[in-house]
């Protein structure tokens, strides 16, 4: 009865809980703003290590966002957590907790991020197929076919066509040269 009484003055005379369930309760019922800092200070070895499994998320949230992240987290979880577990494994499961909340966000913050496509980024799969079909010339896909068909029976100009597909008339050209060669050889190589 006594070690109580003496454990009881020692808290009062420091002003600071020595266990962590009654920190957390100090902190849920108390001054929020005098214990949150000793709740960090405390929790400090936790939250380096932590912090090092944590990466950041550019160009939205960098490490300090991050770290900041994990210390609001620890925070929200211990103004409403109640510990049942023994003391000593209280810093360690408030800090893993909210660590695994952050991951999540993470991971979510990192999947909602999306990329422009701009004329210069080429997609990894083409948004038309390129169709084979048999003609009466051969084998060709539906761009030779359609290029030579706007060249030579509708009769568009080289120049034109090259405008619309911003290249050069020369790089035209060469572009139709080689749509006429492939429908020629798989005509070829089909008969």
């Amino acid at each position: 009865m006594e070690s109580e009484d003496v454990e009881t003055e020692d808290r009062e005379e420091s002003g600071r809980p020595h266990a962590w369930a009654e920190l957390l309760a100090a902190y849920r019922t108390g001054d929020r703003a005098r214990w949150s800092g000793q709740i960090i200070e405390r929790l400090g070895p936790w939250l380096t290590a932590a912090r090092r499994q944590l990466h950041a998320v550019p160009p939205y949230l960098d490490e300090e966002d991050v770290a900041q992240e994990l210390l609001l987290e620890v925070l929200r979880i211990a103004s409403r957590w109640r510990p049942v577990c023994e003391d000593h494994w209280i810093p360690r499961r408030l800090v893993e907790r909210a660590a695994r909340k952050v991951v999540k966000a993470l991971l979510a913050e990192n999947l909602d991020q999306v990329e422009e496509l701009g004329d210069d980024l080429e997609a990894a799969e083409t948004a038309e197929p390129d169709l084979v079909l048999d003609t009466p010339i051969g084998r060709a896909s539906v761009a030779d076919l359609r290029l030579i068909y706007r060249a030579f029976v509708i009769g568009e100009s080289i120049e034109d066509l090259a405008a619309e597909q911003d290249v050069t008339p020369e790089r035209m050209r060469r572009r139709l040269k080689s749509a006429k060669q492939r429908a020629r050889a798989t005509a070829k190589a089909g008969r």
